[in-house]
């Protein structure tokens, strides 16, 4: 009699563990998030059982088995898609009237946004001479976008900054010849008034290398910022 109990507990056992998910695996496996930022609706304490998903099973007919509702084996086991059981899969059977709490998902982790870079105060004077009309200063009546430096015809006019040049014009309007460099994306500088032009097109200048030279007019240079003028002279420290 002794033996048999043993063994009848033994196989008892065995049939408890078979229906026990191992460590790490699933309940079940295509279970997928749920909407509103929750995993699934976890039961306080395992008072129901588990079933392994047998081929031609559905959620109805393993509710109807079991006497609970399809809603309540898709909130305590995740599931979204019912085409995604699988057979072999196992199901938790919550106990009628046990307690599901709501377990929140883990927030996605929001990638920082670097800050928006400022451009730099490392500008070099384009031009040696004095400055003769400065940003803001009225010209004809109209607050000025540039300055405008006086230098001597045939002085080199060098790059405030490495740049690509994006335009040269022989004959730019209101300002005869001009040279046009783009730096950082949204960042330009303008020269114009120059006696002779030294550049192509297309050519990268590195910061205080020629690009042309003064003409018999105050060379005019500005600093454009996303599509709006600013004063150079911050940049340049003078």
């Amino acid at each position: 009699m002794f033996s048999c109990r043993i063994l009848y507990f033994t196989v008892l056992l065995s049939l408890i563990s078979g229906c026990l998910p191992r460590q790490g695996e699933s309940m079940f496996a295509g279970a997928k998030q749920m909407p509103g930022g929750f995993d699934a609706l976890e039961p306080i304490g395992r008072f129901g059982v588990f079933h392994v998903v047998r081929a031609g099973d559905t959620l109805y007919s393993i509710s109807k088995q079991y006497g609970t509702t399809v809603a309540r084996l898709k909130a305590a086991n995740g599931i979204m898609d019912e085409r995604a059981l699988r057979k072999g899969a196992r199901l938790y059977i919550p106990k009628p009237g046990e307690i599901l709490a709501l377990k929140p998902a883990p927030k996605p982790k929001t990638p920082k946004t670097p800050p928006p870079k400022v451009f730099e105060k490392t500008l070099v004077r384009p031009c040696m001479g004095r400055t003769v009309v400065r940003f803001g200063d009225e010209v004809r009546g109209v607050p000025s976008g540039h300055i405008e430096i006086s230098a001597r015809a045939g002085t080199p006019v060098v790059a405030a900054k490495t740049g690509t040049v994006i335009l040269v014009s022989e004959r730019f309007p209101g300002y005869g010849r001009a040279v046009m460099l783009q730096h950082e994306p949204g960042t330009t500088t303008f020269y114009a008034r120059l006696g002779s032009v030294a550049v192509e097109s297309g050519a990268v200048i590195r910061q205080g290398k020629k690009l042309g030279a003064a003409g018999s007019k105050p060379l005019v240079f500005q600093l454009s910022i996303n599509g709006k003028v600013s004063d150079p002279t911050r940049s340049m420290g003078f």
